[in-house]
């Protein structure tokens, strides 16, 4: 919400300006608009004020508004303005595309928001959920939970465990590997002391839960024959299976610059590529295999076609390039990114600049695309390895023009989020600031969602862009003009 204000209204009141986002029930943005708060010197003041509103636009203007004094220009129920307490809150005209519902829903947003913040007192029937995790406070025995998590009908989170191994494979005999068990639930529920069984066949091993509700398991590869571990992890009333593989050649996606870990996956734009680098120390003849994977291409020794069968030659390395389709179909997008702690920095400080995301920023949803490789030795023996590649969407970045704003994309930033593109407004046009300026606006927030990408460990260099107006010649000035971008291309 941007706040503009206070300043000197008329007659004497001080009012505040609010940029104000809508929410529909999924808690995507449906709007932002424009309303002014008055703050009187009295309530006989405030009253004045809105009699004289009534006045002026005719009897047939005067509404009530959860009980409050009100008025609509125009037919119907609308809200224009209300007075509680020695406040009158006024909201503006939607931009001609923004449906009247879209203005109720505003009304009823900020009249519950000025309830909670106890501009005035409530004598209706307003439903306060101040953390948004969809329990009412007065039934949520968990308040203050983070945007996003899942939480049970106490407004708690959900009781889970989670488990994590590092590394997830093993390459050699004598390879050892960890296996993290965590139990997550109520921030008020203690998890300490709480025994965590991990079973191997016969073996056993058994272990107490640390303050965290953390244990941790080291595991051995023991066995030159085995071709994956398979461990059950039981504790309280959950039961958990994972499988260790062992891989004799390790494949890795290239390093990502921002946090000097393998990158996990690319956004697919039809020009971007990553390397897959294979570990072949210790194989010195052979063939390395290569299929063909389900979405994609992989090329190698300089040719576009799909790489094949590569001769093994002694080289501790090989580089691969893996090129994603161009377009993602709705129907693939169904994996869950889970953003770390720098993502979460990256959209809090966005936000708090007026940019708007749905669902507070929520991560872009992904498909997995395993990539497999064969390698045959001479004895005639085979081992199978694979790599898995996250495939996403680039970020679409709506701009509007130069008279336009948050409205002017709300329908489309609702209807995008809904076939799972990731939409992203920012405000350009504000103060006095030229084209040119703007462009420049328009290259940093660019930047700043490449690395908001990158910071999920995915590769990217190109976004969509969608301009109404003359937002549609911010692009242009960008690529053409004198502010161009290192890493941002037209396509």
């Amino acid at each position: 919400m941007e706040i503009i204000g206070p300043e000197r209204g008329e007659k004497g009141a001080i009012r505040y300006g609010l940029n104000y986002p809508l929410l529909d029930k999924r808690g995507y943005c449906t709007g932002k608009n424009l309303a002014w708060i008055y703050a009187w010197n009295s309530e006989a003041a405030a009253k004045a004020d809105m009699l004289q509103q009534i006045k002026l636009w005719g009897a047939n203007s005067k509404r009530t508004f959860h009980g409050k004094m009100a008025f609509g220009i125009g037919s119907g129920k609308t809200i224009d303005a209300w007075q509680a307490g020695r406040f009158t809150f006024m909201v503006n005209n939607p931009q001609p595309d923004l449906p009247t519902p879209s203005k109720m829903e505003f009304a009823e947003e900020l009249y519950r928001n000025g309830a909670i913040s106890g501009l005035f007192t409530d004598t209706g029937n307003v439903v306060h959920d101040t953390d948004r995790d969809g329990v009412p406070n007065e039934r949520d025995k968990c308040p203050g939970t983070a945007p996003g998590t899942t939480v049970d009908a106490n407004g708690c989170i959900k009781r889970d465990i989670w488990i994590s191994v590092s590394p997830d494979h093993f390459s050699r005999t004598g390879d050892i590997a960890q296996i993290e068990v965590r139990l997550v639930g109520d921030s008020t529920e203690n998890f300490s002391g709480k025994t965590v069984l991990l079973e191997n066949g016969k073996e056993k091993q058994g272990k107490v839960t640390d303050s965290s509700g953390l244990v941790k398991f080291t595991v051995k590869h023991s066995d030159k024959n085995r071709a994956s571990y398979s461990y059950r992890i039981r504790t309280e009333r959950f039961t958990r299976t994972i499988t260790i593989p062992v891989i004799q050649l390790e494949a890795a996606l290239e390093k990502n610059p921002l946090t000097g870990k393998p990158y996990t996956g690319i956004i697919a734009d039809g020009k971007t590529g990553i390397k897959i680098i294979i570990n072949t120390t210790g194989v010195y003849k052979g063939l390395l295999m290569v299929k063909k994977p389900s979405l994609g291409t992989i090329q190698c020794n300089g040719s576009t076609a799909q790489c094949g069968t590569i001769p093994l030659t002694g080289s501790k390395q090989i580089i691969l390039n893996y090129f994603p389709p161009a377009y993602l179909a709705k129907s693939y997008l169904k994996e869950k990114i889970i953003p770390g702690k720098e993502t979460r920095q990256i959209v809090t400080d966005a936000i708090n600049t007026g940019t708007y995301y749905l669902n507070s920023g929520r991560p872009p949803l992904a498909t997995r695309v395993p990539v497999e490789f064969t390698c045959k030795y001479p004895d005639g023996r085979t081992s199978t390895f694979a790599v898995n590649i996250l495939l996403t969407r680039p970020p679409v970045l709506l701009v509007h023009g130069f008279t336009g704003g948050r409205t002017t994309w709300g329908k489309l930033q609702t209807y995008l989020g809904g076939e799972k593109f990731d939409p992203v407004i920012d405000t350009y046009y504000s103060g006095n600031q030229g084209i040119h300026a703007q462009s420049k606006s328009l290259s940093i927030n660019i930047k700043r969602e490449l690395k908001r990408y990158r910071s999920m460990g995915l590769k990217g260099t190109r976004v969509d862009v969608i301009g109404h107006s003359m937002g549609g010649l911010l692009p242009e000035i960008i690529f053409r003009g004198t502010h161009v971008s290192r890493g941002i291309s037209e396509s």
